[in-house]
């Protein structure tokens, strides 16, 4: 697969969960009807390193950083540090806070992999709950 072909593959995988947070006719709403909205797309935070993850959604009492994977490429130790990621950074990136009690969630959205995928980060102790997002979309968490 050529790069192209990946950065392709992420784009689709990015717009099928940006679209979860709109009210679309022909297309799942999960987030929507959670009242999340779109407050960012490929935020970047200096936390130790950089963190970049591709889509930060908020509602009224949550904010919910997503990543998007889709194949084998995988950053972990980027991934790990969206744990780090509190208020004070979204504040500073200027990102609208309903309140300073929010709470902050981490979501890993997968494609094609999902299985490759699951074995990486549970190899590396991240326990994000994780998505998939194909036909159906099935929810495949763990603690």
């Amino acid at each position: 697969m050529t790069n192209s072909e990946e950065s392709s593959r992420h784009l689709d995988l990015m717009n099928a969960v940006l679209s979860l947070s709109y009210n679309l006719e022909s297309y799942p709403n999960l987030l929507y009807r959670a009242g999340y909205r779109v407050a960012s797309i490929e935020p970047q935070f200096n936390i130790n390193g950089s963190a970049n993850p591709d889509l930060l959604f908020m509602s009224n009492e949550n904010a919910l950083i997503a990543e998007c994977k889709t194949g084998e490429y995988y950053t972990g130790s980027n991934l790990k540090r969206y744990g780090e990621i509190n208020v004070r950074h979204l504040v500073e990136k200027g990102i609208d806070i309903p309140s300073r009690n929010i709470q902050i969630d981490i979501g890993v959205f997968a494609g094609e992999n999902f299985e490759l995928l699951t074995q990486r980060l549970s190899e590396n102790e991240i326990t994000y709950p994780q998505v998939k997002i194909d036909e159906v979309i099935q929810k495949n968490c763990w603690k």
